[in-house]
């Protein structure tokens, strides 16, 4: 892979401004105007060095990450050579401004010159005919729309947490033209992409991104000018040639008896739940941990005796139905604690 641009290049003062909701607004009247894209851009353009960005808490507390302003820049560059965006470009961002997945999109759009259209969160941004070329929305907004929408034309870019089999198959039933991406906070979003097509989910790095894995198939990643070394992620996944396919996190995983099993596998043959569900274990005397569903609300009509599971451990020996799970500020379910907090009201 090709190294990434030297330093004295990726300058933010070489860019002239920021084109929103189709309007061009030089870099000198951005303090002119309040609202959170505009704060971005003004960050961007003024003397200092660095951005602080904060981490999404999906896994622990959320921590604050500084960043070089030249390393804004390279994720952009490499985003936006990936999917082709420039002047002609018309982007739609229905993300909060206020986490990374937003924060990268105006950066983007000031380093692609293309025609950021900034709307209000939403968990049905969309409807009816698509007039964006490209729109970056999580996998319960995308869930959401995929019925109501035609975009035919547009291509989507499907983040912040991992999509089901059930929402894979609708975006191939109805043609469109997404790609998934896996990222951190700590990449700048994504760093691998993977296009929405038949057959599982493979995702290729983007350029100057190297990955490996730990003696448990975890994934490492560096990606020169953007991570300072090496990551070591909880992510398992299985290596295929150049890129790889995601299993799940290790952190989520269950020892029932000896026997480890991964959650995210499980939820993959559970695509007739009509509420949002997560799989997870509880303390068992015997096997030390057992399989429990979660689910958010009553499942009508769950019957797990009609799933093949992969062996009968695999099977949920629990149904644990709440009111709500807990979530981050960004959307995100917080498995570990609302299993934490289940555990606590049950004594």
């Amino acid at each position: 892979m090709a190294a990434p641009e030297s330093m004295d290049k990726l300058d933010q003062h070489s860019y002239e401004g920021i084109r929103l909701n189709g309007v061009f607004y030089p870099k000198t009247e951005l303090a002119n105007h309040d609202s959170e894209a505009f704060r971005i851009a003004a960050c961007f353009f003024d003397k200092s060095s660095s951005l602080t960005v904060h981490t999404s808490g999906s896994t622990g507390k959320p921590k604050a990450m500084v960043f070089p302003k030249s390393a804004l820049i390279q994720s952009a560059k490499a985003t936006i050579d990936f999917f082709g965006l420039g002047p002609e470009t018309r982007a739609g961002l229905f993300l909060p401004l206020s986490f990374i997945a937003g924060k990268m999109m105006v950066i983007r759009a000031i380093v692609g010159e293309f025609d950021l259209h900034v709307h209000p969160p939403s968990s049905t941004p969309l409807h009816g005919k698509v007039d964006y070329d490209f729109v970056p929305l999580t996998p319960h907004q995308f869930d959401r729309c995929i019925d109501q929408i035609e975009a035919p034309e547009t291509t989507f870019l499907i983040g912040g947490g991992s999509m089901s089999p059930e929402l894979i198959q609708k975006a191939l039933n109805k043609k469109l033209h997404a790609y998934a991406s896996f990222g951190m906070t700590e990449t700048l979003t994504h760093c691998a992409l993977a296009k929405i097509q038949e057959g599982s989910l493979t995702y290729q790095p983007l350029e100057g991104v190297e990955i490996d894995v730990d003696d448990e198939s975890a994934l490492r990643v560096n990606w020169p000018g953007i991570t300072d070394g090496w990551i070591q992620t909880n992510d398992l996944i299985h290596r295929e040639n150049a890129g790889f396919s995601w299993l799940g996190r290790r952190d989520n995983l269950i020892n029932s008896g000896g026997v480890k099993m991964i959650p995210e596998r499980i939820e993959a043959r559970l695509l007739t739940i009509s509420v949002p569900f997560f799989i997870a274990s509880v303390p068992d005397d015997k096997l030390g941990q057992r399989v429990a569903l979660f689910t958010e609300g009553k499942a009508k009509g769950l019957d797990l005796s009609t799933i093949e599971w992969e062996t009968p451990i695999h099977k949920p020996r629990e149904i644990v139905e709440l009111d709500s799970f807990l979530y981050t500020e960004s959307g995100k379910v917080r498995r570990r604690a609302t299993v934490e907090a289940y555990l606590r009201n049950k004594v």
